[in-house]
């Protein structure tokens, strides 16, 4: 008898019971430049075609430098050719001797490089 009356109510609620479909309407975010870089397009890409890889760097050209957050306090790390580097750090011919605010100098099979910033396809300049 009991499971009866517990299936009826079981059958009384279900049948009553209001069903809710979720629908989502998708939402865009569109960026607004003004002459920024689009923080949601990604620094490193596929299809680059300098070198990926410090160890294949012979000169000076071969560097393509991306980045920079640079600390007062000497922690500073670069972003050159994909490959994320910190002072006193060597790979291959190239050891990276000093990362300043808006640039980097390396040395690159010996040769003392300093490699800056480049801001709308021209040298970054200090201020």
């Amino acid at each position: 008898m009991f499971k009866i009356i517990a299936m009826l109510i079981f059958l009384a609620v279900s049948v009553q019971a209001p069903v809710y479909i979720s629908v989502q309407a998708e939402e865009y975010f569109i960026y607004d430049q003004n002459d920024n870089r689009d923080p949601f397009i990604p620094l490193i890409t596929k299809g680059r075609e300098k070198s990926t890889r410090l160890s294949d760097v012979r000169t000076a050209d071969d560097i393509t430098l991306e980045g920079i957050a640079w600390d007062p306090g000497g922690s500073s790390i670069a972003v050159i050719n994909n490959v994320i580097v910190v002072e006193g750090q060597e790979e291959g011919d190239v050891k990276i001797k000093k990362i300043e605010k808006k640039s980097v100098t390396l040395i690159i099979n010996g040769v003392e490089t300093q490699v800056g910033l480049v801001k709308k396809g021209e040298n970054y300049e200090e201020e």
